[in-house]
């Protein structure tokens, strides 16, 4: 597999956004996704063309705020450029540390739980993580 980003992006540097306080690159690609990609089958499985996935990347790199609706392009290069600046961030927004509690628990047991397990992991990271990891895990699901 290709990695379309030569750079690290540091979490911590990263512009946010100011209704959400999550870094904004995020927000954009999972807006973008949500809004015109939700019904394409297989989106984060397959790969979008590196052409667009490359152009996503730089327009986002060169300005954190531009609106990817510009671009007129398939929800799976946004979905696939979405998932390279996540593996190019400096630290894991959640690392399997936080959640030794949870490792042995099955879905069922996580269910009868409230997913308590979970929440308890994720209140230990930082409040960016937090933040960060919630928009994410509501898009999923």
């Amino acid at each position: 597999s290709y990695h379309h980003v030569p750079i690290r992006l540091v979490l911590s540097r990263c512009l946010l956004s100011n209704v959400l306080g999550i870094p904004l690159f995020i927000e954009k690609c999972i807006l973008y996704i949500e809004e015109h990609g939700l019904s394409t089958e297989g989106l984060y499985r397959i790969s979008g063309y590196k052409n667009q996935v490359e152009l996503v990347i730089n327009k986002l790199i060169q300005d954190p705020n531009y609106d990817l609706n510009l671009l007129q392009i398939p929800a799976s290069a946004v979905a696939t450029a979405f998932k390279d600046m996540m593996r190019k961030l400096n630290e894991p927004i959640l690392s399997l540390e936080q959640f030794d509690d949870c490792q042995t628990l099955t879905i069922d047991q996580l269910r009868e739980q409230n997913f308590s397990p979970l929440k308890k992991a994720l209140l230990r990271t930082s409040d960016l993580k937090y933040r960060t990891n919630k928009f994410i895990f509501k898009h999923l699901y």
